[in-house]
């Protein structure tokens, strides 16, 4: 016979265990914020390490961030990669919360908080300054208003280029072999680093690809002022430094790398030849065109993903301007603004971060030689302010700053033929300028 006493124990005991096993707490590994003591640049990335094994991604169930600013998260096996949408203040102390929750403990959900600091750099813009004797990158920053040059190799940079992350830039130096190479320092110009050597070739239009993994450049063969000659663009693996031609070197292109801001799998360029405008998809190994004309700049509109260009039109053989939106989705265009009503000539326009101006360099077909910036309201086909107005400069090279209040740009005095680029900044808020830098080109932002 079965001891009753002894099976009631035993069954208590199992439900014991059963109890024990179900409520047990989750060890909820802490998340590490990965270099802490560091600032983030406006684009972000804030990364973390963390245990997928104890936390799993399903259970991250809200997290916050304090000024408020609208995030977008991404989560591997062992690290949370957390950005802005638009963008984070400059010069700002944030704090950012995360709440986990173990939605498996079958009794109660288990709750654990996360909390840290961070503060983001000040607005900072690069540029080549002493262009005219020994060209060199500058730094000037917003917060101390010094002037600090950062690279160091006796006026033989040609091109350079911040990463979003705004911890590196990417330079190209001339060498002994007629060639130019390509380095890479961090964003107060210490640890210098050859990262490929272009022998008696010479690197171009060197660019970061958003996520800072990849770098895109021209590679331009001594002979490439041949008309046959074809010009390369190769991809740049910074893990492991090996190259890779994306176009092919049997079709001859001569093309004009634009920023790679909207995405991190796309390369947009204009190729003269054709006179089209590519857009190359990394992942997808896919290319589409479209006709640009003379090819007078674009960018992309990182809120609704559209790429901006101007172009021109001849209508009974008169030049006139438009400004297009193009959708990749639908592969549509849409004239935003411009016609044969206006005859003006458009360069470059870009939306502020904010999508509600966008800027874009004009002069009129039958008018001055001088180029001028101005802004039209989103919806608007007339100018709403006028960056600049001097007649005696032409203006260009112009961008927004990462946070939308300042425009910085490069003018030129025309009729003067000693006369040196200028860098120079606008402020929206006050519609005021500040002339930086003479004998000065290429004004970048830093993040």
């Amino acid at each position: 016979m079965v001891n009753v006493k002894i099976v009631s124990h035993f069954l208590l005991l199992i439900i014991i265990l059963w109890m024990a096993i179900s409520c047990r707490p989750v060890a909820l590994a802490p998340l590490i914020m990965e270099h802490p003591e560091q600032k983030i640049g406006s684009l972000g990335p804030i990364i973390f390490d963390y245990d997928a094994s104890s936390i799993p991604a399903s259970w991250i169930n809200d997290f916050k961030i304090e000024p408020e600013v609208a995030l977008n998260f991404h989560t591997t096996k062992d690290k949370i990669e957390i950005r802005p949408a638009l963008f984070f203040l400059p010069d700002q102390e944030y704090k950012l919360s995360l709440e986990v929750i173990n939605r498996e403990s079958r009794v109660n959900s288990e709750r654990k908080n996360f909390s840290w600091s961070f503060k983001t750099h000040p607005v900072c813009l690069l540029y080549l300054g002493s262009i005219s004797q020994s060209p060199e990158i500058w730094r000037y920053c917003l917060d101390d208003q010094l002037k600090v040059q950062i690279s160091h190799t006796e006026g033989r940079i040609n091109d350079f280029d911040p990463s979003y992350d705004g911890k590196w830039i990417v330079y190209t130096v001339l060498n002994d072999r007629g060639g130019s190479d390509i380095w890479m320092i961090d964003r107060d110009g210490k640890f210098p680093k050859k990262i490929y050597a272009g022998d008696n070739c010479l690197c171009t239009q060197v660019k970061f690809i958003p996520g800072d993994q990849l770098i895109t450049f021209v590679k331009m063969p001594k002979n490439s002022d041949a008309a046959s000659q074809a010009l390369e663009i190769f991809l740049l693996d910074l893990s492991t430094l090996q190259v890779t031609a994306i176009n092919n070197k049997d079709t001859v292109m001569k093309p004009q790398l634009f920023e790679t801001f909207y995405d991190d799998s796309m390369i947009t360029f204009f190729d003269p030849v054709s006179s089209y405008i590519w857009v190359y998809d990394i992942d997808k190994g896919l290319t589409l065109n479209f006709p640009s004309g003379e090819g007078l700049g674009g960018s992309w509109n990182r809120v609704d993903g559209t790429f901006n260009y101007s172009r021109m039109v001849y209508w009974g053989g008169i030049p006139y301007g438009e400004v297009i939106q193009y959708d990749p989705i639908s592969r549509k265009n849409e004239i935003l603004f411009g016609g044969k009503n206006e005859l003006n000539e458009y360069f470059y326009p870009q939306w502020r971060p904010q999508n509600d101006f966008l800027a874009t360099a004009y002069r009129p077909i039958e008018g001055s030689a001088s180029k001028q910036i101005i802004l039209l309201a989103k919806g608007s086909s007339k100018p709403v302010i006028e960056v600049t107005t001097d007649q005696l400069y032409t203006y260009g090279n112009f961008s927004w700053s990462y946070d939308g209040e300042l425009i910085a740009y490069q003018r030129h005095q025309l009729g003067k033929s000693s006369a040196l680029p200028e860098i120079g900044l606008w402020r929206i808020n006050d519609q005021s300028h500040f002339i930086l830098s003479d004998d000065a080109s290429s004004p970048k932002w830093m993040p």
